[in-house]
């Protein structure tokens, strides 16, 4: 069981050196994977589908600079019903190894209810070019309780937040959840871990409430836990666990 390899070379958008960034980046990247898999944009348009993130694991333990080209390898992972694990690799040619290295898991959806829909027979095996791939396990994210010592934001979702879908981009909720964090970090620190897990959906003009607080430290590592909520209601959005060093 062989997966398609895909290999492209990019730059960083505005924004670089930050993980909404790299978000960004391993977005498209897959994007142009999926495109010279057979499928491209106009395909998602015409069936009414698409693909979203219920899941972005990204380590870079040294930040990625704007205007250098960058090879990102990427590939499937496993498939299941309707979800799919996509694997990342970035590289800063001529280096041989990897200056970031991530996952997501992606869920196959109908654009027009936003359901999950059963991922076609031809689209795994465009990806996957003998077959299915065994299922990965998927490990719950565990967030320690909160403490006294949490920090809370307020903020309000801004149109240049929003995906094509009318959605908060899941790159951006990397903004968000940095920008807590700062309020219980010491200045300087910078993330090399995130670890964010998609549960509601928030859209443009939502108020939001972004909390976080210290897990542990180690050395000079600081972990942190992050939850977002609607303000009024408290409908969870997002949680992550971070690493800050």
């Amino acid at each position: 069981m062989t997966a398609r390899v895909a290999r492209v070379r990019l730059q960083l958008a505005a924004g670089g050196e930050a993980f909404s960034a790299y978000a960004r980046l391993l977005e498209e990247a897959a994007t142009l994977a999926s495109a010279e898999a057979g499928y491209p944009t106009s395909w998602y348009a015409r069936e009414s589908t698409a693909w979203v993130i219920r899941r972005s694991t990204i380590d870079c333990a040294t930040p990625l600079a704007r205007a250098i080209d960058l090879e990102v390898v990427t590939w499937v992972a496993d498939f299941r019903r309707v979800r799919s694990r996509r694997e990342y690799e970035v590289y800063v040619p001529p280096d041989t190894l990897p200056a970031l290295t991530a996952h997501t898991d992606w869920v196959y959806v109908d654009r027009t209810n936003g359901r999950p829909r059963r991922i076609p027979n031809a689209m795994m095996n465009a990806f996957v070019a003998d077959g299915a791939l065994a299922r990965l396990p998927r490990p719950p994210l565990d967030l320690p309780p909160a403490h006294d010592g949490v920090a809370a934001v307020e903020r309000v979702a801004m149109a240049e937040d929003v995906d094509a879908l009318g959605h908060v981009n899941n790159a951006r909720y990397f903004d968000y959840v940095e920008a807590a964090a700062r309020r219980v970090l010491a200045p300087g620190l910078r993330p090399v871990r995130h670890d964010l897990e998609y549960v509601g959906e928030a859209r443009e003009r939502d108020r939001l409430l972004c909390r976080c607080w210290t897990i542990g430290r180690r050395d000079s590592r600081v972990e942190v836990a992050s939850e977002i909520l609607h303000a009024i209601g408290g409908d969870l959005l997002t949680r992550a666990r971070s690493v800050w060093s």
